[in-house]
């Protein structure tokens, strides 16, 4: 047990009483009781406010806090009910009911001496823009430098084994939806894109796999080209796409065009950064994770969460994902 979990059930449980309508009671309860606030002990009473003296009378010496879900947040009245709790010093917790609240960063201000909860996209700053890009160009103008030696023998050994160009391009969505040529060490066989389209079998299995054949069944896959992708060395030439400015070092994936509509209503979103040579996908699994709907949510966790210092986490834990070659294929 953590230190962190350790503290959590070393608490004392309090008694919480929560209140809104019966499904929003339901719903927050549930949550809660998975989460951190496990050690309260959650009383719902989701018919509506009961009246000021009747609830003083019956839960004050009970209750230690209140959550108020969906219905009743005007508090404006002094005869409001949960008045009581806040003038004997209790706390009042106010809880917003946002579809996928969890993809939003949250705050609390006050305009006027009245309190704010403010729920917005995680965004960089202009400065914090600036101080990415910089970054970026830095650390990918760097690190090409360093792996030029590692380009030459690459693009000797592609040259000399298969018949074709030494890198390969692919059409992928960028900022805004704007679109670009991802740069790749070709890893198939030339016309590989062609073959696929030509295989209705083949196409059927790539989309039902996330847009990529399983391992070890993708007949275009060249022997270098296996190795390639095992190591993950076939991304380096993405260096160029950052130093261009279609890409960032860290960011959700640079994804196909076919493959927005599995973002759904959440695909503005998702577009509103550059894409990433790694970023939450890489580091959590990359081709191992199966499900479709977790690698939009592992992006739009990034898109939340985006700054310099998350990008320097990200950044140190590829590191070893990459030299381990944890679902690399």
């Amino acid at each position: 047990m953590s230190f962190r979990n350790f503290q959590r059930a070393s608490q004392p449980q309090k008694c919480a009483l929560v209140m809104g309508d019966g499904e929003s009671c339901q719903r927050f309860v549930a949550r809660a009781n998975r989460s951190q606030f496990a050690h309260y002990r959650f009383l719902s009473q989701p018919q509506g406010l009961p009246s000021g003296e009747q609830f003083h009378i019956n839960h004050s010496p009970l209750v230690d806090e209140v959550f108020i879900v969906g219905d009743g947040f005007n508090l404006s009245s002094a005869a409001h009910p949960v008045t009581a709790f806040l003038r004997a010093g209790k706390a009042v917790h106010l809880v917003a009911e946002v579809p996928d609240g969890s993809l939003y960063r949250h705050s609390l201000g006050s305009i006027a001496g009245i309190p704010v909860l403010s729920i917005s996209a995680g965004r960089l700053t202009k400065l914090g823009g600036w101080a990415k890009r910089v970054f970026d160009l830095l650390g990918a103008s760097l690190l090409l430098a360093l792996s030029l030696p590692v380009f030459v023998i690459i693009a000797v050994l592609i040259k000399v084994t298969s018949f074709g160009p030494i890198l390969f391009k692919q059409r992928r969505l960028g900022r805004r939806g704007s679109q670009f040529s991802v740069f790749k060490f070709r890893t198939m066989r030339c016309g590989a894109e062609d073959e696929l389209l030509r295989c209705p079998d083949m196409y059927k299995q790539y989309v039902a796999n996330n847009y990529k054949l399983p391992p070890g069944e993708d007949p275009r896959v060249t022997r270098i080209g296996r190795f390639l992708r095992a190591t993950s060395l076939d991304e380096l030439p993405q260096l160029i796409n950052v130093i261009k400015g279609e890409m960032s070092l860290v960011g959700p994936r640079p994804v196909v065009p076919a493959e927005i509509s599995e973002y759904g209503a959440y695909a503005g979103l998702f577009l509103s950064v550059k894409p990433g040579m790694t970023g939450r996908w890489q580091i959590s699994g990359r081709s191992g994770i199966r499900e479709y709907k977790r690698r939009v949510e592992l992006d739009l966790e990034y898109v939340r969460d985006q700054s310099l210092l998350t990008d320097c986490r990200i950044l140190l834990r590829t590191v070893p994902t990459v030299l381990w070659r944890k679902g690399a294929h």
